[in-house]
């Protein structure tokens, strides 16, 4: 499918996703962050990479705050990886019980 954006129709159409996958620069990962957290199903994981692992800070600091958690950090030669999952249901209750 093609589509211009995270807002299109035919994507949207098709939500939720159990997983997205996006390689691209930190200020376009950041500007997705909340289209993509919309998109994706509780457990849903989302996977960004195109980062320079410095940069990697701040991306999962934009996507904690849309209620994704890091699973998993891959670092090659300067770039990062994260794998990000997005809690279900139950594992937001029990965390809200928790206080966190």
């Amino acid at each position: 499918m093609h589509a211009a954006g995270l807002r299109a129709a035919p994507l949207r159409a098709r939500a939720p996703y159990g997983l997205i996958f996006a390689n691209i620069l930190l200020d376009p990962l950041k500007t997705l962050a909340t289209p993509m957290a919309r998109l994706v199903t509780a457990n849903g994981q989302i996977v960004l990479s195109g980062l320079l692992a410095a940069q990697a800070g701040a991306a999962i600091a934009s996507y904690r705050a849309r209620g994704l958690a890091l699973v998993r950090r891959i670092t090659l030669e300067g770039w990062a990886t994260l794998v990000l999952v997005r809690a279900g249901r139950k594992r937001m209750a029990k965390r809200a019980r928790a206080g966190v």
